[in-house]
């Protein structure tokens, strides 16, 4: 809180983005903070704040997230992944996804923008777990979520990595740390299983982006380095504001 107030006297800041993920994992702690960006809005200043790299969905409630709202929530991210429980189980993410529905239900009644990752291509992940994710996709999107897809990346020395490792599925060409960061797929650079490849998944990607992604948004994403030079940056953002309200 100290953090907040001197941000707000020395830096005149109206918005907060926290980029913990475990924010919300201990509870008593997390009332705390959200209490004290309340009191702060109320005796010092009206700021506004989001979790852009996600909390755990597991841990909301109704009662949790009506003080999220009033201490002035914009957004909140949750990383669920996938629609499958055999592959959530494999992940070792303790999601119940009727849970998750619950959640961004209630989000949609207090405003809170709500904003889905997903990551496709985990190994065991095959045609029938990647339309259980789509029959998900559907029904938050009904709810008003938003998605970001990512796909999945053995890092080294994590216990994805190894387990890939020795099942054959990574990449045949020398494994370098490059060729696991970022979102960028091609040919050679991705998880390899029975059940997909780099092809298969790409379709994946294109198929949920169509699902879910604005037209204007996609040609948007796709001649972005164009339309930059053609249009000032302050006239897009201010385009992009009126289009997301």
């Amino acid at each position: 809180m100290d953090e907040l107030k001197l941000l707000i006297k020395e830096y005149e800041i109206e918005h907060v983005e926290f980029e913990d993920d475990n924010l919300t994992l201990d509870r008593d702690r997390a009332v705390s903070i959200f209490e004290g960006i309340d009191k702060i809005n109320k005796d010092v200043k009206q700021i506004s704040w989001s979790t852009p790299n996600g909390i755990r969905i597991d841990s909301m409630d109704r009662q949790l997230l009506n003080l999220i709202k009033r201490s002035g929530c914009l957004a909140l991210s949750f990383g669920v992944e996938s629609g499958d429980p055999e592959i959530l189980k494999r992940m070792g993410k303790k999601i119940d996804l009727s849970k998750v529905l619950e959640v961004i239900k209630i989000c949609k009644e207090l405003d809170i923008r709500t904003n889905i990752f997903l990551m496709i291509g985990y190994p065991g992940e095959n045609q029938d777990s990647f339309n259980k994710t789509i029959l998900l996709v559907k029904e938050l999107k009904k709810l008003g979520a938003n998605f970001y897809t990512t796909v999945t990346r053995a890092y080294p020395d994590t216990e994805l990595f190894k387990f890939c490792d020795k099942n054959g599925y990574l990449p045949k060409k020398d494994i370098r740390e490059d060729v696991f960061l970022g979102n960028t797929l091609t040919l050679g650079n991705s998880i390899t299983t029975s059940d997909f490849n780099s092809r298969v998944l790409q379709k994946r990607i294109v198929f949920i982006e169509r699902l879910t992604v604005p037209l204007y948004l996609r040609i948007y994403h796709r001649y972005f380095h164009l339309i930059k030079k053609i249009i000032p940056d302050s006239l897009i953002q201010r385009i992009k504001y009126f289009l997301t309200r």
